[in-house]
């Protein structure tokens, strides 16, 4: 099926498990994007406890369309008018992405013992 073996189909399905699974309850908790955020750190709280969560290279430019349709899609009207709550949510992303940047790069660079370039480089958003 699609060039995958039994193992990618296993790693791919609890990887979405383990996604629907965090989005589900960050909507329980009422979070801001629950079905998206709560998605993301689960699974990044996964990947760091040692579960292999990475998806077929085949997969990336279909996933990554779906994506961005689905971004898109969003924009309404009400989102525009919207706009003025964003200073605020802007600033929390800001912080967010500072630690990000930061937890990667220690980690990377103290617990998997990469160099201090090559952790930090790897570490900033868009790295490939």
């Amino acid at each position: 099926m699609l060039g995958l073996t039994r193992l990618d189909l296993t790693r791919v399905t609890a990887t979405l498990g383990i996604s629907a699974s965090g989005g589900l309850l960050a909507q329980l908790l009422g979070l801001p994007a629950g079905w998206v955020a709560g998605g993301l750190f689960a699974v990044a709280f996964a990947s760091l406890a040692g579960v292999n969560t990475e998806f077929p290279r085949s997969w990336n430019a279909p996933v990554f369309l779906v994506l961005g349709l689905y971004s898109g899609t969003g924009v309404s009207h009400e989102t525009l008018n919207q706009m003025q709550t964003w200073p605020a949510s802007f600033a929390i992303l800001g912080l967010s992405l500072i630690g990000l940047i930061a937890g990667s790069y220690w980690w990377l660079n103290k617990r998997c013992g990469w160099a201090r370039n090559d952790a930090l480089l790897s570490s900033l958003p868009g790295a490939l």
